[in-house]
C-alpha cells in the first residue's frame, strides 16, 4: 500500500488555492481501482480555517474525503498537508506535503498596494504605506493600480461603478479584495456587463485571487445572459491557470460563472481554477446554465450556493452546473438547489475539444444536490444529477467519484441520478426520495449503459442510505437499477428505508454482478429493521464499513443517529453521509 499526493503548487500567497490529487496512490491487489476503491481522508493543516456553512452537513474545512481535494489557505503560514488512504481490507498508508504561504502584506508592502474608496472619510484597514485613492470607478482604479504584483482593496461599505469588467491578465501575484469592516464594497453594473474576468489574447496569466466583493446590476432582461465571473471572450485567449474567486456574491446576472471560450483550444488551457464561497443571489435571469464550464483541468468549486427557488420562469433550461469535459476536479460543500432542470450535470462532447478528452477524474463530496424549481418541467436532465456522454462509447464519462451527499427529488423528477459511463462509485450518500412522485419504473439511480453509451465497465453503489416512498401515484421498482446491458455492477451494504405503501421495497434491480449486505426494511417490509435492537454490530455491515476511511479518522459527532433511528454511541464507527443529525435533515420528523 502506498500513498502519495501531487499539489498544483507548494508554495503561494495568501489566499492561496491548491489542488490536492492523491490518485496517484496505489494499493498491491490488482483488483483494486486506486481511484475508485480506495478511500481517502484529507488533513490541510489549518485547524483554524473554520467550518463550512453550505452542503450536506458542516464539516470542518481543515477536513475532506476522496482522491482529489482542494483548499483555500487564507492566512501565511507553513502548513503539513496529509491524506490517509484505506484499502478495502482496512489496510492503510499516508503521505504529506508542506506548503507555504507568504503574507500579502509583506508581497504587496508600500505602493504595491492601494486603497480605494468613494470619499476621504475613513482609511481604517488600509495597510500602512499602501496608496490611498478616492474613486468612484474600480474599474479605471483597477486598470491604473492593479495587475501583476499588485494588490487594490477596495472599502467595505462602498458601492463603485465597474462600467467594464475588471479584467487581471499576466502573471502575478496579483489581488483585488477589501479593506475596513462592515459588507462587501459593492460593484455596480448595467445589463449586459460582465463584473470580473480572467485572461488575455497577448499572454498568458496566471496566479490572481478576487476577494470579498459583491457584484451587482439591475434586475437582468429576460435575454440578459451575461455571467458575473468569466474569461476573456476570444478563441486566441492565452493559457490560464491559478485563479480563485473567494467569497463573492453575485446578483441578477444571468450567470454565476459564463466561460465563452472557443471549442479549438485544449483543455489543458484552463487549469486550477477555484471557486470558493461564493453565491448566486436573487432577482434571477431565467434560462441557460448557472455555472456553464466547457473544459478545463484542475479545477474546484468549494462552497458555491446556487439556489433558484426565487426563479417563477421556468421557460429555460437552467441547470446548476453543466461541463462537458473536465479532468481532475472537484465539487466539493456546494448547494446546487431548485434549478428547472437537472441541477448537476456532467456531459461528454469531445467534438469541441481537440484532445477528444471526455470528463474523467471527477470528485463530488459533502454536497446538497436538489430538489427541482417547483415551477420546473421534468426533461431528459430533469433529475438532480445527470452523467450521459451523449456520444460514442469511447468517449464516455468515466472515474467519477460521489460521495458523502445529500441528492433531494421533488415531484417532477423520477429516474433523479442518472450514471452512464465508466468507473464510477456512488458511496456514503443520502437519497432523500420523499418528495419524488414514485410513479412505476421510478429509481433513485438508474445506470443507462446500453445504446450509444456502450458498456458500463464498473459501477460501484456503497454504504448509501435510500429513503424511499412506495405507494403514490405509482409504486417504487427499487432504488437502484442496472440496465440496458451493463458491465461489472456492484451493490452492497446499503440501506432503504420505505415509509408507506403496498408494493414490496426493492433496492436493487437489473444486471446486477453482484449485491451482498443491503438492507431493506419499512411498512411494507415483513420483519422492519426498525424493531431491531439499537446495537452497532446490526450495523457494522453498512454506513460506514469498519477499517475505512472514516473509522477512527473523524471525531463523532454529538446526537447523531442513522436513518434508521438507531443511535450511535462511542464505540461505533465514525459517523459517515448516512449518520447525520436527524434534526438537521428531517426537522419535520422522520416520518414527515
Amino acid at each position: 500500500m502506498e500513498a502519495r499526493i501531487e499539489p498544483s503548487r507548494s508554495q503561494c500567497v495568501a489566499p492561496c488555492a491548491i489542488l490536492f490529487d492523491a490518485s496517484p496512490s496505489s494499493s498491491p491487489s490488482p483488483d483494486v481501482d486506486a481511484f475508485t476503491d480506495l478511500e481517502y481522508l484529507w488533513d490541510f493543516g489549518d485547524p483554524g480555517a473554520g467550518t463550512w456553512s453550505l452542503g450536506a452537513w458542516p464539516m470542518p474545512k481543515n477536513r475532506a474525503v476522496g482522491p482529489i481535494a482542494g483548499h483555500v489557505f487564507e492566512r501565511a503560514g507553513s502548513f503539513q498537508v496529509t491524506v490517509r488512504v484505506s484499502a478495502p481490507d482496512g489496510v492503510s498508508a499516508l503521505a504529506s506535503r508542506v506548503i507555504q504561504v507568504a503574507d500579502p502584506d509583506l508581497v504587496f508592502a508600500g505602493l504595491a498596494t492601494t486603497c480605494v474608496a468613494v470619499d476621504d472619510d475613513g482609511w481604517q484597514g488600509c495597510p500602512a504605506g499602501a496608496r490611498r485613492l478616492v474613486a468612484q470607478d474600480a474599474t479605471s482604479a483597477w486598470d491604473a493600480h492593479g495587475g501583476p504584483g499588485r494588490r487594490v482593496l477596495l472599502r467595505r461599505g462602498d458601492q463603485f461603478e465597474a462600467p467594464a469588467p475588471i479584467t487581471a491578465a499576466g502573471q502575478g501575484p496579483g489581488q483585488l479584495g477589501a479593506f475596513g469592516s462592515g459588507p462587501r464594497p459593492v460593484l455596480s453594473q448595467g445589463l449586459g456587463a460582465t463584473c470580473l474576468r480572467v485572461g488575455s489574447t497577448g499572454q498568458p496569466t496566471s496566479d490572481f485571487s478576487f476577494r470579498h466583493l459583491h457584484c451587482r446590476k439591475p434586475a437582468a432582461a429576460s435575454a440578459d445572459f451575461s455571467g458575473a465571473l468569466t474569461t476573456h471572450p476570444f478563441s486566441t485567449v492565452q493559457a490560464i491557470e491559478h485563479i480563485l474567486f473567494a467569497d463573492i456574491d453575485a446578483q441578477s446576472y444571468g450567470s454565476l460563472q459564463g466561460w465563452p471560450l472557443d471549442g479549438a483550444l485544449p483543455r489543458e488551457h484552463v487549469s486550477h481554477l477555484f471557486l470558493y464561497e461564493v453565491r448566486d443571489l436573487p432577482p434571477h435571469t431565467p434560462g441557460q446554465f448557472i455555472i456553464n464550464f466547457p473544459f478545463g483541468r484542475g479545477l474546484a468549486w468549494l462552497g458555491v450556493r446556487i439556489d433558484r427557488q426565487a426563479q417563477t420562469d421556468c421557460t429555460g433550461t437552467t441547470s446548476a452546473f453543466r461541463t462537458s469535459t473536465i479532468q481532475r476536479s472537484v465539487i466539493s460543500q456546494v448547494e446546487f438547489m431548485h434549478t428547472c432542470t437537472g441541477p448537476l450535470r456532467i456531459h461528454s462532447t469531445p467534438s469541441a475539444d481537440p484532445d477528444r478528452m471526455r470528463p474523467e477524474k471527477i470528485v463530488v463530496t459533502g454536497s446538497r444536490i436538489g430538489p427541482l424549481n417547483t415551477a420546473g418541467a421534468f426533461g431528459s436532465n430533469g433529475g438532480p444529477v445527470s452523467l450521459d456522454p451523449g456520444v460514442g462509447p469511447g468517449d464516455q464519462v468515466r472515474d467519477f467519484v460521489f460521495e458523502g451527499n445529500l441528492v433531494l427529488y421533488s415531484a417532477n423528477n423520477n429516474n433523479g441520478f442518472d450514471w452512464s459511463g465508466r468507473n464510477f462509485v456512488a458511496r456514503n450518500n443520502v437519497f432523500d426520495l420523499r418528495g419524488a412522485p414514485g410513479g412505476g419504473g421510478a429509481y433513485a439511480v438508474f445506470v443507462k449503459n446500453g445504446g450509444d453509451h456502450g458498456s458500463t465497465s464498473r459501477i460501484r453503489f456503497l454504504h448509501n442510505t435510500v429513503y424511499q416512498l412506495q405507494g403514490q401515484a405509482g409504486s417504487w421498482h427499487g432504488a437502484f437499477t442496472s440496465s440496458e446491458g451493463a458491465g461489472d455492477v456492484a451493490v452492497a451494504n446499503n440501506a432503504l428505508r420505505t415509509t408507506g405503501g403496498t408494493a414490496g421495497g426493492q433496492l436493487a434491480a437489473g444486471d446486477i454482478a453482484w449485491s451482498l449486505g443491503n438492507v431493506v426494511a419499512g411498512p411494507a417490509v415483513p420483519e422492519p429493521l426498525l424493531a431491531a435492537l439499537p446495537s452497532t454490530a446490526a450495523l457494522e455491515g453498512f454506513c460506514p464499513r469498519p477499517g475505512g476511511a472514516f473509522d477512527g479518522g473523524a471525531a463523532a459527532a454529538q446526537g447523531v443517529a442513522d436513518l434508521f433511528l438507531r443511535p450511535r454511541d462511542a464505540d461505533s464507527p465514525s459517523p459517515g453521509a448516512c449518520e447525520v443529525r436527524v434534526d438537521l435533515l428531517f426537522a419535520d420528523g422522520f416520518e414527515g
